[in-house]
C-alpha cells in the first residue's frame, strides 16, 4: 500500500513546518489523480504513521484535484472526471497535465483559548 509511504512522508513534513509548541487539529493535503490514493487507505496510513508521535490525533483531510486535460489541437486545458475524455473540440489525443502532485497545504492548529501559563 503505497499510501502508508505517503503518509510517514507528510508526518516528515508536517513535524518540520509545524510552529513549535504549538498542537495540532488537523493538516489538509491536495493530491493529484495519478498519485491514486484511495482515500480510506490513506486515513489508516496516516493514523497508523502518527500513532505514537507528537501529532498523534492530528486529522487529515484529504482534498483529491480532478483531471487537468490538455488538447494539442485547440491548445485548451480542461478538467475532467477520468483521463480518457476526448476535448469539446473532438480531439481524442488529450493528455494529462499537473496531475501527479502531493502537496500539504494546510496546518490547522489547536485552539489555546482559556490556557493560562500561571
Amino acid at each position: 500500500m503505497h499510501e502508508f509511504s505517503l503518509a510517514t512522508s507528510m508526518v516528515d513534513l508536517v513535524k518540520a513546518n509545524c510552529p513549535e509548541g504549538e498542537e495540532l487539529e488537523s493538516i489538509t493535503i491536495e493530491a493529484g489523480p495519478m498519485r491514486g490514493i484511495e482515500p480510506q487507505a490513506m486515513q489508516w496510513a496516516w493514523e497508523a504513521a502518527t500513532q505514537h508521535t507528537p501529532i498523534a490525533g492530528c486529522k487529515l483531510q484529504l482534498i483529491q484535484q480532478p483531471w487537468k486535460l490538455h488538447c494539442p489541437d485547440c491548445q485548451t486545458s480542461f478538467e475532467a472526471d477520468d483521463m480518457f475524455t476526448d476535448c469539446e473540440c473532438g480531439c481524442d489525443k488529450t493528455s494529462p497535465v499537473d496531475c501527479d502532485n502531493l502537496r500539504l497545504v494546510r496546518l490547522t492548529l489547536k485552539d489555546k483559548v482559556g490556557v493560562s501559563d500561571s
